[in-house]
């Protein structure tokens, strides 16, 4: 109730339900009984202990994502049982708001909740619901991590590379714009014309790396996570535009360096 999972099939648990009897996913009762019902069979599970417990399956629930769900799979099989009278051991209590309020505004009111029932009981930490599903899957925040880190390395060389190789192209043409400012050219128009000539290359460049970054982000997608798209302008735009800054200035500090010096002292070099 508390997930707003719906009753596929069966009875929901009552009051009066002890542990010998339990929900179950349907992605679990499709392992249980494939095309067929599982209510009335005995499953067999262990518990943290150890042990073997029976439950019979009295209902069937809607699959829930409990967290991080793979492209092209389904969510993990659950089985939904009374709680317990007396158990040890951490748990998750997972609770419904009546409106979209923040962490910190039902904080309060949760702890006070949570010392009246026990006091002893130790307060870790109070997430919203999309973020359970990374601090449930360490594993998964390395590899994002890990992943966003390569992708920011990757884009500071893409950076350093193209702002050294433009700034080279443009040394070497320091004759020419010696010559340009000679019959009359001013530093405005040799800062717009090296800047104009610079910016198509970096456009065709950044275009092509456009090209290969889609179909590798759908690859990304069919192993890792579902929820993120492929096309999301957030992870293309701003590597983009930083490789269009980096053009830039490539481009215009040699030019606006070079038309600086007198002409006559830029001929002479050799």
């Amino acid at each position: 109730q508390v997930m707003d999972l719906p009753i596929l099939t069966g009875r929901p648990l009552t009051n009066v339900d002890d542990q010998a009897v339990g929900l179950v996913s349907a992605a679990l009762a499709d392992s249980i009984a494939p095309g067929g019902s599982p209510l009335g069979r005995i499953l067999e599970i262990e518990d943290e202990s150890g042990s073997q417990r029976h439950i019979e399956i009295v209902g069937v629930v809607a699959d829930n994502r409990t967290g991080p769900v793979l492209e092209g799979t389904r969510p993990d099989p659950v089985v939904y049982v009374t709680l317990p009278r007396t158990f040890s051991g951490p748990f998750t209590l997972r609770i419904r708001t009546r409106s979209a309020e923040s962490v910190a505004a039902v904080s309060a009111d949760l702890r006070g909740m949570v010392r009246a029932v026990d006091p002893r009981l130790p307060w870790l930490t109070l997430l919203r619901g999309e973020e359970t599903y990374l601090s449930d899957n360490p594993a998964l925040r390395y590899v994002a991590l890990s992943i966003g880190g390569l992708g920011l390395l990757a884009l500071i060389l893409a950076a350093t590379g193209l702002y050294a190789v433009m700034s080279y192209v443009v040394r070497l043409r320091r004759r020419e714009i010696g010559l340009r400012m000679a019959i009359g050219a001013n530093p405005r128009q040799i800062l717009n014309m090296m800047v104009w000539q610079a910016l198509p290359l970096v456009l065709i460049g950044g275009g092509i790396g456009l090209a290969l970054a889609i179909p590798l982000a759908f690859g990304l997608r069919a192993v890792f996570i579902g929820p993120i798209s492929p096309l999301d302008p957030a992870a293309f735009l701003p590597p983009f535009a930083v490789l269009l800054v980096a053009g830039f200035l490539a481009s215009a500090l040699p030019a606006r360096r070079a038309s600086a010096t007198q002409p006559t002292n830029t001929l002479r070099e050799e």
